[in-house]
């Protein structure tokens, strides 16, 4: 470091290091041997001595902080380090706090920012290290600085702007220490503006549109989430700045434009989870009813199909009854706010009108009485009549153009446990998970195109007529049937056997138990791709073992089994309110060896491939992917690609100077993705397809990036792709319209015929 000061500076900076030294040599402060911590905290990566540092010292190390014009960056750097020591030693950040006389001092800092920002690379550790050591220099400033003091800083116009500019900037690519750290800072900024009445972060910078902005909120949920209950004292304002900037963006408009959907998602599901693990008289909570405030009042709410609205409601009415009790130590701020919320809310459902109306009643004192709702809120208790006629739409009437053609879907789970209890309840759990989702009962038209009915209930009996259950028990030795680690293979073939969908419902469970080991046992959902999904195999499987779990509990009465409605597909949902252009339903150029779209369909001559995984490197995974900030969706891609780069390598034609591409296709799940979502988790095909373009058009070079920046890439590319409703839907659309075509030309070579 000193040989690259002494290149970059063109003047003898031996002085300046001289009084580093003997500053260092004053507070015997040396590099700890761990390069690679990743703690923040100046008491982890430095060692300093206990002596107290006095006001000349601090003095000294600011005239080096100061000096922007010869003083290279590297050295106010240092200077700026051991400033942040003087601060840990002292115990207060006196050293550090800049006064109403001092303002030339912010606007050193401010230059110094900038200078960072722009010449250190964050993809470069040694310079990645230095930027997060100036970043928690200013962090400790912004701190220490009441914001009347702060508010020069926001009359130095574009270099304050620029310099903000440039923190959302760094915010798409660096590391995540340094990520952190950023957004901590944009957070101090944001809240001396506020207090201040000034909006230079929203209403300025993001205005702009520019590249970098659209990672805010990926950041702030970040910091967010770090700061989780329970949250360090020292974190706490910056979980407070955190949960206020977010707000305040929200209720922007035009910096709401640039909050991902899936983000949003994400901050209701940790409002949810906050609001419900605090302890009651924490403060944290109204910071978090301020923020859910601003969140359902904005548009992104609308977008999000207001997102887990049931739970909302479960949440705050939840809070309220602990609220009302004697004993409770709720702050009233909390209170008040909840009911402005409920007062303010826009739920459409009737089950959701009456337990807001209960609420209301019950803090005016009244009685709980439902004949004095209005008659406009009472629910349609009528019973469903069988078959229900369901027209196919969409991706069910592209599976369903022929018959004959397997789209098998199947979801392994091994269990261990009480599997004796399991096998014998399993019969009426089955039935009664049949009957909660009414198109696991579907049955196409013989004679009619496109057309499937839902059939009445089931019976257990009717569960064991139609082979819908199938238990085996293997024992040891093997028998000519196989063994009960087998079950990839078994899977793989029945995979490849088609479903009847005119006599066979579009599900069947298959249960394999260990004889040799009594509480193991694996089962295997099949089922039916054109009423079925990803999703629905998990919505299915957790039902099951609901209802095992109430049975084994002696809660046996059929009649508490409400069927859930049934729903439109996703097809007709999307297009409920939407108009489309003639432009989305031209057809799709097929390749020469593509088979997605003929008549009669072709088998596709691939299989699955099945492998036992491990438990406990899938929460290994997860979690450092939440530590991350990726999905899992998002380090499956980053791991797809590395796989197909590898065996790249050994191709003849494979190119390493060049940027590595290829096609990745995912599908969505769009329950909550539409108009008109369902309160419920329900089954059904109720999916969407889009590309990862990048990866085809740009490619990624694999020689520079790392796995969880490509991991969050994929991320954002996924989260672009949720956000382009119109075309999400227009894949439908084109399915329909293709299949449409087919059948008008089958139909018209018949009568010609």
């Amino acid at each position: 470091m000193g040989l690259r000061g002494l290149v970059d500076s063109p003047m003898d900076q031996s002085e300046n290091l001289e009084l580093l030294a003997r500053i260092e040599r004053q507070l015997r402060v040396h590099r700890s041997s761990d390069n690679n911590n990743n703690n923040s905290d100046l008491n982890d990566s430095l060692s300093f001595s206990s002596d107290s540092p006095s006001r000349e010292t601090a003095r000294e190390l600011w005239t080096l902080v100061l000096d922007v014009v010869f003083a290279p960056l590297w050295l106010r750097i240092r200077a700026a380090e051991l400033l942040g020591v003087c601060c840990v030693v002292l115990d207060d950040d006196a050293p550090v706090r800049i006064t109403a006389n001092e303002t030339h001092k912010l606007r050193a800092v401010v230059s110094s920012t900038c200078q960072a920002l722009e010449e250190l690379k964050a993809t470069d550790a040694a310079q990645a290290a230095q930027l997060f050591a100036w970043l928690g220099f200013l962090e400790r400033v912004l701190l220490a600085t009441r914001s009347d003091v702060c508010a020069a800083v926001f009359r130095l116009g574009s270099m304050y702007a620029g310099m903000l500019t440039k923190l959302l900037r760094l915010l798409s690519s660096c590391s995540t220490k340094v990520f952190a750290a950023a957004t901590v800072c944009l957070g101090l900024f944001h809240a001396h503006e506020k207090r201040s009445g000034r909006s230079v972060l929203v209403g300025e910078v993001l205005h702009d549109m520019k590249d970098g902005r659209e990672h805010l909120s990926g950041a702030l949920l970040h910091v967010i989430n770090s700061c989780g209950c329970p949250c360090p004292q020292e974190r706490l304002v910056h979980l407070w700045n955190a949960l206020q900037l977010f707000g305040d963006i929200l209720a922007d408009e035009t910096a709401a434009a640039l909050v991902f959907l899936n983000d949003f998602k994400v901050l209701v599901d940790l409002v949810i989870r906050e609001s419900t693990d605090l302890p009651q008289e924490d403060v944290s909570r109204l910071h978090y009813m301020e923020l859910l405030e601003r969140a359902l009042d904005s548009s992104v709410y609308l977008q999000s199909q207001m997102y887990r609205k049931r739970e909302l409601l479960e949440v705050l009415e939840s809070l309220l009854d602990v609220g009302a009790e004697e004993d409770s130590v709720m702050p009233k701020d909390v209170m008040d706010k909840i009911k402005q919320i409920l007062m303010k809310a826009n739920y459409g459902k009737v089950s959701d009108k009456l337990r807001i109306l209960r609420l209301m009643r019950r803090w005016m004192g009244e009685a709980d009485e439902t004949h004095n709702y209005p008659q406009s809120l009472m629910a349609d208790n009528r019973e469903p009549s069988y078959p229900q006629q369901v027209e196919l739409r969409g991706f069910e009437r592209a599976v369903t153009m022929a018959a004959g053609i397997s789209m098998k879907i199947v979801h392994s789970m091994f269990v261990a446990g009480a599997v004796d209890t399991l096998v014998q309840f399993l019969p009426e759990a089955l039935t009664r998970t049949f009957n909660m989702h009414p198109r696991m009962r579907a049955l196409q038209v013989k004679g009619e195109d496109f057309l499937a009915e839902i059939q009445a209930p089931l019976t257990v009996d009717k569960i064991s007529s139609k082979n819908l259950l199938r238990t085996r028990w293997f024992s040891h030795p093997e028998s000519t049937g196989g063994a009960f680690s087998d079950w990839q293979q078994y899977a793989e073939e029945e995979c490849n056997i088609a479903i009847d969908r005119y006599t066979q419902y579009p599900f069947f469970l298959v249960v394999w138990v260990d004889y040799n080991c009594a509480d193991q046992a694996r089962l295997m959902l099949f089922s039916d791709h054109y009423m079925s999904d990803g999703y629905s195999g998990m919505v299915v499987l957790n039902s099951i073992f609901d209802q095992v779990a109430h049975l084994s509990r002696g809660q046996n009465h059929s009649a508490s089994v409400r069927e859930f409605p049934l729903r439109a597909s996703f097809y007709d949902n999307a297009l409920s309110n939407m108009w489309l252009s003639k432009v989305l339903i031209k057809g799709i150029v097929a390749l020469s060896d593509q088979h997605d779209f003929v008549m009669p369909p072709v088998a596709n001559p691939t299989s699955a491939s099945f492998t036992e995984g491990d438990p406990a490197c899938m929460r290994k995974t997860l979690a450092r992917c939440k530590a991350e900030n990726v999905t899992f969706a998002g380090a499956l891609v980053s791991a797809t690609v590395l796989a197909f780069y590898r065996a790249a390598k050994s191709q003849p034609e494979f190119d390493p100077a060049q940027p590595f591409k290829m096609m990745v296709d995912l599908d969505y799940n769009m329950r909550r993705r539409v108009p008109q979502p369902a309160e419920e988790d329900h089954v059904g095909a109720f999916i969407s397809f889009a590309d990862l373009e990048w990866l085809g058009n740009e490619g990624v070079d694999l020689t520079t990036t790392s796995f969880w920046d490509l991991a969050r890439r994929a991320k954002s590319e996924i989260d672009g792709n949720l956000d382009k409703k119109l075309q999400m839907t227009a894949v439908k659309l084109v399915m329909d319209e293709f299949v449409n075509a087919q059948r008008t030309q089958r139909t018209s070579t018949s009568e010609t015929r």
